[in-house]
């Protein structure tokens, strides 16, 4: 789980922004998050509002980028630039400045912090800590350029690792790569407990989603779960089936510049078009299914529920997280308001699942506390800010208080700033 994620210098963020998804109260309706050592009270679910083009996306991106980083990082080759060096470029100092990321959080019952700082083709900065039996932060590694210094309880071939190191590749990458067991659930949560949905449903129609590769594998328990999601959001979806593109599988099959073992996992995901069964009722009773082609009939929102169906069904049972952008896009307030009473209810949630979301749907802010709320603005500068409505004056901002109504009276900023007459002016 996401205790918090901190970001510097990246894309549109100049100055140090900070995610936290803890609960600063510890409301009783938020059962604390265990580890050796202690535990914390931590939200399931966060929401960032605020204009378009402010730095919502952003956030979110810097977060997959991490991610990306992890998992790719060891295979760069030396003097490779690394593809997430995208300082804030409106600011002459700080387009050759360094990247900064960090991400506080939990898992396999152990809490970690993790920190890099990088150049373009270089690994500035990179750190590991985790907090012991006693609830004392204890160092792993911390990696100054080509310098590492090891802390007590990092066991292993350390330095056979950091002999094979290049400057752009990150220590955590290599290691675990290179069997380095010890730091494998931090790699795991990094590279395989965080799930990202940024661009939902692309135009290529054959983009091989969760769901259509659960459908493919043939489980019974995972077509049900899908199909009770979609019916829950009044869909009217009978069945789902999968069947396989022929001129698709051609293609695939006849080209030989594919090695033979990509080849058949690009099929295997790629090559099934979803077809959605509607009953067909006569004098009230089911009669018969028709079928309709996902990306040819259906409407936006059914094939964005179909995508999204095997991501959330996957976190939720595997208690990880999903961070999802632009996520009220296609969607009605109800069926937005549907999910993200599905990370928050205990029932459908038992194993503390975390959903981190940007919208525009502001009425969710109905179902959110004052934490689970945060905003992203662009000053005059260009730089992104980001903040929290809990961090405004508790006397004037009531927890239980009409919080979209507020919004709009700019009571929290984060609003666009539309200037009608000064386009009806131009027309003149």
């Amino acid at each position: 789980m996401i205790i918090n994620f901190t970001v510097k210098n990246f894309r549109s963020i100049k100055n140090e922004q900070t995610l936290s998804l803890y609960e600063p109260k510890g409301l009783k309706t938020v059962v604390p998050t265990s580890y050796t050592g202690g535990e914390i009270p931590l939200l399931k679910t966060t929401l960032i509002f605020g204009p378009n083009a402010s730095g919502k996306s952003n956030i979110l991106k810097a977060l997959s980028m991490l991610s990306y980083f992890v998992r790719i990082s060891d295979r760069l080759q030396l003097d490779e630039i690394i593809p997430l060096y995208e300082p804030f470029r409106l600011d002459i100092k700080t387009r050759t400045e360094p990247v900064e990321f960090g991400i506080e959080f939990i898992t396999d019952n152990t809490r970690y912090e993790y920190y890099t700082q990088f150049y373009e083709k270089e690994i500035l900065r990179e750190t590991l800590h985790l907090y012991s039996e006693h609830n004392k932060r204890a160092l792993l590694f911390d990696r100054m350029k080509s310098t590492i210094k090891y802390g007590t309880s990092l066991k292993g071939e350390k330095k056979v690792i950091e002999n094979s190191l290049l400057k752009n590749n990150l220590f955590l990458s290599r290691a675990a790569n290179s069997n380095f067991e010890q730091l494998f659930p931090v790699y795991r949560f990094l590279t395989q407990q965080l799930g990202f949905e940024m661009e939902i449903m692309p135009k290529d129609d054959f983009y091989p989603n969760n769901t259509t590769r659960g459908f493919n594998k043939g489980d019974e328990k995972f077509e049900k779960a899908v199909l009770g999601f979609l019916n829950a959001a009044d869909l009217n979806i009978e069945r789902i089936k999968i069947e396989i593109d022929e001129s698709f599988l051609e293609e695939f099959q006849s080209n030989k510049k594919i090695p033979d073992n990509i080849r058949l996992r690009l099929i295997h995901d790629m090559a099934g078009r979803p077809k959605i069964g509607h009953p067909i009722l006569l004098e009230n009773k089911f009669h018969d299914l028709v079928y309709f082609d996902l990306f040819k009939d259906e409407s936006s929102g059914t094939k964005k529920m179909y995508d999204l169906a095997g991501r959330i069904l996957q976190t939720l049972k595997k208690g990880s997280v999903l961070i999802l952008d632009e996520f009220d896009g296609g969607l009605h307030h109800e069926l937005s308001r549907y999910i993200v009473r599905l990370f928050s209810d205990k029932k459908s949630n038992p194993l503390g699942a975390q959903l981190i979301a940007a919208t525009h749907d502001t009425k969710l802010m109905e179902e959110l506390t004052r934490p689970q709320i945060w905003f992203t603005q662009k000053k005059y500068t260009g730089e992104s800010e980001l903040f929290c409505l809990d961090e405004f004056d508790k006397d004037k901002i009531r927890k239980d208080g009409p919080f979209v109504k507020w919004y709009f009276e700019g009571r929290f900023d984060a609003l666009p700033n539309i200037d009608y007459k000064k386009f009806i002016d131009t027309l003149d």
